[in-house]
């Protein structure tokens, strides 16, 4: 048996990419995956314009091409050609308040971000629509959670436990994997191409 420790943000297209990757080794007995949040685009101040919309959907065809994934024209259209906020901060909540309300569908969750950003074609950073996605799949108590001091301490607290991570291990970028047995040892990092493969 594995622990697996997957870092991630919500707003990386190269971890929607690695989503059928990460359903796999979760759908394996023997693994424990622990989902951690590193808020690599948190907070970044970063905005949708039209230079990094162009290097973000030349990034979505590689991937789309490597995985089969979807990127949509919608996705293209309402969220890359449309001026928005680049900022995982309250996906990353919307995460953490799963993780406190019903954890075993923590999973499910980042894919139902995925594809609404994705597919759907929805600008999904904001609060508002956080909460409702979080609404429309049942997890009416994780959306009330958002912007609640605990909320926001926790969701501080997992972005500093996944950086800390990255740093320790010395990884720059996500999607990553981590890696121990369950009898004990010590933590090795895992090639992220196991995600594609």
């Amino acid at each position: 048996m594995q622990n697996i420790i997957y870092l991630y943000d919500p707003l990386c297209g190269w971890c929607y990419g690695a989503s059928a990757g990460l359903a796999k080794l979760a759908a394996d007995p023997q693994n424990h995956i622990r989902l951690q949040a590193t808020g690599l685009f948190s907070r970044s101040n970063r905005v949708m314009d039209a230079e990094f919309a162009g290097y973000a959907w030349a990034n979505d065809q590689r991937i789309a091409q490597l995985t089969g994934l979807e990127f949509s024209e919608a996705y293209r259209r309402h969220v890359l050609e449309t001026p928005g906020a680049f900022d995982s901060w309250y996906l990353v909540q919307g995460m953490t308040a799963v993780a406190q309300t019903a954890p075993e569908r923590q999973l499910e969750m980042l894919e139902k971000f995925q594809t609404a950003r994705y597919v759907d074609g929805r600008q999904n950073a904001g609060k508002d629509t956080v909460a409702a996605i979080l609404t429309e799949n049942g997890l009416a108590e994780a959306a009330a959670l958002l912007d609640t001091p605990d909320l926001t301490a926790a969701a501080e607290r997992e972005i500093q436990a996944g950086q800390a991570l990255m740093r320790q291990h010395g990884l720059r970028g996500v999607p990553g994997l981590l890696v121990r047995e369950t009898d004990g040892g010590t933590w090795r990092v895992e090639d992220s191409g196991v995600l594609f493969a």
